[in-house]
């Protein structure tokens, strides 16, 4: 929720229910760090998210939520996109903007965690993409289900797909120079190749011969590129 809703009634209850909602997800993903309703500056450019996750091993997501608010929820969630944090300068690439249902306003504490734990949401899902532009998910209309559901997509959107691919990528050329550098210094059949295919269960012949597992090499990457090459990532 943004500053301009702070001062009044119906934000001093969406703090409520945003908080109980952190508390909620944080049981279904406890390698994550959830903050909701900040004191202080969060971002560089400004202002703080409803609910900020944090994973060890990805990039921060925003949550932007609104009662019975959708116009206002998509607005606030893509306006986070491009954002910067202050504690680890990472970027926010994904944000999602959440409407609760009206009735959720009438509960307080264990009413209200119980029923955030069924009841039906709405939300969509906002990216940043590779050529710097922003992705709707889904392009039109929203999102519906529980809060297991909205947890699945928080998993899967902490590290864009596009970065994924970068990085297998980026892997797979490292591996190719790095097996044309070996073969420059240890042609085929040498001792070391010879002890380093064997040690990844293949043969040190100019074609790469198939791999134990039944997969096929190429040349001396020795089946490095089966693990990481784009294929693979994307599937």
């Amino acid at each position: 929720m943004s500053g301009a809703h702070s001062g009044c009634a119906t934000g001093a209850h969406e703090q409520t229910i945003n908080a109980a909602l952190g508390e909620v997800l944080h049981q279904l993903g406890r390698e994550w760090t959830l903050r909701s309703e900040h004191v202080g500056q969060i971002f560089e450019e400004g202002g703080r998210p409803d609910i900020l996750v944090e994973k060890s091993d990805g990039w921060p997501i925003v949550i932007e939520a609104e009662v019975a608010n959708h116009r206002q929820a998509e607005i606030e969630a893509r306006s986070r996109l491009g954002y910067r944090l202050i504690s680890t300068g990472n970027l926010v690439h994904a944000a999602i903007a959440l409407v609760y249902p009206e009735y959720l306003r009438g509960l307080q504490e264990e009413a209200l965690r119980a029923e955030l734990q069924q009841a039906e949401l709405e939300y969509a899902l906002f990216t940043v993409q590779a050529d710097g532009t922003a992705a709707r998910f889904p392009a039109e209309g929203w999102l519906r289900g529980g809060i297991a559901k909205l947890a699945i997509l928080l998993h899967r959107s902490s590290i864009p797909a596009w970065r994924v691919v970068d990085l297998g990528n980026a892997l797979e050329l490292g591996v190719n120079r790095a097996a044309t550098m070996f073969s420059a210094s240890h042609p085929i059949g040498s001792s070391l190749g010879s002890s380093v295919a064997e040690l990844l269960g293949q043969h040190d012949d100019a074609e790469g011969a198939d791999s134990a597992d039944g997969h096929d090499g190429s040349g001396r990457r020795f089946g490095l590129s089966c693990c990481v090459g784009r294929g693979r990532i994307k599937g």
